[in-house]
């Protein structure tokens, strides 16, 4: 019997509520995650779809500069060990080159991994992933205030520090509900928390006022955390990859 050809095409808005067929189990809902991105210019989603529609396998690209994350690739129990993740992952890499990306990152689950490493790419670092019962202390909460427009400058350079990236296009839709820490002294950001991108994205520059936004965060249900191992530095060209021991697109 004939393989199929399985065709890739843009994600759109009416595929979003059919990616429930793709859905891991011990993930968040993956249509948030496509429905928040898509139609921004750093976010290019994929899918490859049955001859009815129904997709079978779905991934994303999403650029900050010339640097290039591939994320949420997905395939569909039932077409597994049909080379699809690879079809999937290789479609993403032609997409970020097309871009002159220079570096391509990924995170890896231990079953993806061995895919994207006959791809050619390196295992860079780990990604710790905490869950807790115990409620945090309030310390420093007299601290929080909301993102006012004046701080936005303060809250993309404070993101840029802790990722080496200008992701302040992704940064940008999430800032309105945002919360910030500032200095006692001169007012300037410490850190900031964005409920709506991903999981609550949380960056701060010392630890009472790191507690004092994950105090928050807690507040919402997300008892969580995803914290990298350091990075060890590039030596190589892309692709280059990050493994941790979960896959999930913030």
């Amino acid at each position: 019997m004939r393989s199929p050809v399985w065709q890739i095409s843009p994600l759109t808005r009416q595929d979003i509520p059919l990616l429930e067929a793709l859905q891991p189990p011990d993930w968040n809902d993956i249509r948030l995650v496509f429905s928040r991105h898509l139609g921004y210019e750093y976010f290019f989603a994929y899918v490859i779809k049955r001859e009815d529609g129904l997709p079978v396998g779905v991934g994303e690209v999403i650029r900050f500069g010339t640097t290039a994350w591939l994320g949420n690739i997905i395939v569909h129990p039932d077409y597994q060990r049909q080379g699809l993740g690879q079809t999937l992952t290789k479609y993403g890499i032609n997409h970020a080159n097309s871009l002159g990306i220079t570096q391509i990152w990924l995170l890896a689950t231990e079953q993806g991994a061995p895919v994207y490493r006959r791809l050619g790419f390196l295992d860079q670092g780990r990604y710790l992933f905490f869950k807790t019962g115990i409620p945090l202390e309030q310390a420093g909460s007299n601290k929080l205030r909301r993102i006012k427009k004046q701080d936005h400058p303060q809250v993309f350079n404070l993101d840029q520090l802790a990722s080496g990236e200008d992701r302040s296009q992704m940064l940008s839709p999430f800032l309105s509900d945002g919360m910030v820490t500032t200095s006692t002294e001169n007012k300037s950001i410490t850190g900031f928390y964005l409920p709506r991108l991903g999981d609550g994205l949380t960056i701060a520059t010392n630890t009472e006022d790191g507690l004092a936004l994950l105090t928050r965060r807690q507040s919402s249900g997300k008892s969580y955390l995803v914290i990298p191992r350091p990075m060890y530095g590039c030596v190589t060209t892309c692709p280059i990859v990050s493994t941790p021991f979960s896959e999930r697109h913030n």
